[in-house]
């Protein structure tokens, strides 16, 4: 006497095609976006990354998976281009807070340019509730940063020029030679 057993994987089938199909969706979605998004497990080793993450850390996804975030890139002081103490990224994540953002100077460990974001760092939380890894978004703010800075500099003469006569006016904006403007 022999024993058979009959398995249907028709469910099974249907199970893994909606997990794919999923998954699929999940990664277009991801890479669709305009910011930088990285995405990296509870030891902070790198995940996943979008084209506009590989773009502002000037690394392909492929030779970041694995890699370390830290050593991958790093966030210094807008205001004067030194490191900023700790990890701002992880800082308040490490501390149970749902959410830490700020601006800053990314700088890539690969050499490309420096540039100035708006960040945020967020857990990754399991269907059990803890915490499975974090994900970062970046967002380029070099054209705000720009306009911003022409903004404050037309204020700035604006405001030389109401105090000042012609004269100094024409030789702060000729940087000190009113001559080479024929007057």
């Amino acid at each position: 006497y022999g024993w058979a057993v009959g398995v249907n994987v028709t469910e099974q089938k249907k199970a893994l095609q909606r997990v794919e199909r999923q998954e699929s969706e999940l990664r277009a979605t991801l890479y669709s976006l305009g910011d930088a998004v990285v995405s990296a497990d509870m030891e902070g080793s790198i995940s996943r990354m979008n084209p506009a993450a590989e773009k502002l850390l000037g690394t392909n996804e492929s030779d970041a998976v694995g890699m370390r975030f830290h050593k991958l890139f790093r966030i210094d002081s807008e205001k004067d281009g030194v490191g900023v103490p700790g990890n701002p990224l992880l800082d308040d994540l490490s501390k149970d807070s749902k959410d830490n953002s700020g601006r800053g100077l990314l700088v890539p460990s690969s050499g490309a340019a420096a540039t100035h974001i708006a960040y945020s760092a967020s857990p990754i939380i399991d269907s059990s509730k803890s915490a499975a890894g974090f994900v970062f978004v970046f967002r380029d703010q070099s054209d705000e940063i720009l306009t911003q800075r022409l903004f404050e500099a037309r204020i700035r003469l604006i405001e030389f020029a109401e105090k000042n006569n012609l004269q100094d006016f024409l030789a702060f904006v000729g940087g000190g030679q009113p001559s080479l403007l024929h007057l």
